[in-house]
């Protein structure tokens, strides 16, 4: 049996047993801790935003998010079919939600077809951003979905102040992880002290800690310490993940090209390739899925949200993303696969293609 090749493995290394051991030594491992104040100041200034907020995970900073926005507008919100289903789960905890469909090239929202809602959430899909200028000015609040977007640039810049507020994952299956976790990012130093309390009972910024005063209503979604320690010790790497990524998704296309296509990055923008997506015929999906799975290889098919489930009711025509998902398929990529692997992954989908 040949040994499985995962689709995505965290590295962990001696940087980030050292970094635990050091928390672990404070005995502080709370989510109010200095780790974590430290980890939001570095991941704002490699982001290029002003502030972030570090909360237990992705979902959760969705939901903060929304909290913050909805004290200032109702609620109504645009968000694309083809993303992973935290994004439409949580917009529709807050207000009428829109789904809409998505680029076949870049696999992101399309702007052409986004309703005048209050709010629009652009989602960055496999590691390419959104055309964010695109929405400015047609809503009144950007929240984007950045899950996936630590390492991508948008016209230059780190994806991470485009929006008017950012959330990053930082799962482990993610380029960067902290196990579970996520980080809201911002330039507006309002919304950033309203996150803040939210995040925190309700404490406001620069309170003073040994008076339990709470300047409004909060909860708690924060970060512990342990997890920030090995989120700052990952951040440091990224810059090799990035590299490393890159020369497998430069091996597939080397294997896979002339027999499958692609996820397009558009030229306004660079892709990190937190995913490697090929788009096959509809008849050769399930081959090369079955292909790989004999051959003990992980692959994923993402499935719109508009046919899961809970919202097919809803009986929605988004014909890019149901064109997506007969035809997607996630090959192996991550911090730990090498590059023998990758060509093991390749072959294999060549033969079936062949």
């Amino acid at each position: 049996m040949r040994k499985k090749i995962s689709w995505a493995v965290p590295l962990i290394e001696e940087e980030e047993r050292n970094a635990v051991r050091e928390v672990m030594n404070s005995e502080w491992i709370s989510g109010t801790n200095p780790f974590t104040d430290d980890f939001e100041r570095i991941f704002a200034s490699k982001v290029q935003s002003k502030y972030a907020v570090a909360v237990c995970n992705g979902t959760a900073g969705l939901i903060l998010g929304y909290l913050a926005i909805r004290e200032k507008l109702q609620l109504t919100v645009s968000v694309p079919s083809w993303t992973y289903i935290a994004s439409v789960n949580t917009s529709q905890l807050f207000g009428k939600t829109s789904l809409t469909d998505s680029d076949k090239q870049s696999f992101t929202i399309d702007p052409a077809l986004v309703p005048a809602t209050n709010i629009v959430m652009p989602v960055n899909i496999g590691g390419v951003p959104p055309d964010y200028d695109s929405f400015k000015g047609k809503h009144k609040f950007i929240f984007a979905d950045s899950a996936e977007g630590i390492g991508s640039t948008y016209k230059g810049k780190p994806e991470g102040s485009q929006a008017d507020l950012h959330m990053f994952s930082l799962h482990a299956t993610k380029i960067i992880t902290c196990g579970e976790g996520g980080m809201l990012t911002m330039d507006d130093k309002e919304l950033y002290e309203r996150i803040k309390a939210l995040n925190n009972q309700g404490y406001s910024v620069g309170r003073n800690p040994a008076d339990y005063n709470h300047g409004s209503i909060g909860y708690n979604f924060r970060m512990p310490s342990l997890q920030a320690s090995i989120g700052m010790a990952q951040l440091k790497k990224l810059p090799r993940f990035i590299i490393h990524r890159k020369k497998i998704a430069k091996i597939y296309h080397e294997y896979l090209d002339g027999f499958v296509n692609y996820q397009e990055c558009p030229k306004y923008a660079t892709s990190p390739f937190f995913l490697f997506t090929i788009l096959v015929e509809p008849e050769d999906k399930e081959k090369v899925i079955r292909a790989c799975t004999i051959n003990n290889i992980q692959v994923k098919s993402w499935k719109p949200v508009h046919l899961q489930p809970p919202y097919m009711r809803y009986k929605m025509n988004l014909p890019n993303a149901k064109w997506l998902y007969k035809r997607n398929i996630h090959l192996p990529i991550h911090n730990k696969l090498t590059e023998e692997e990758a060509m093991d992954v390749a072959e294999v989908i060549q033969k079936v293609l062949k």
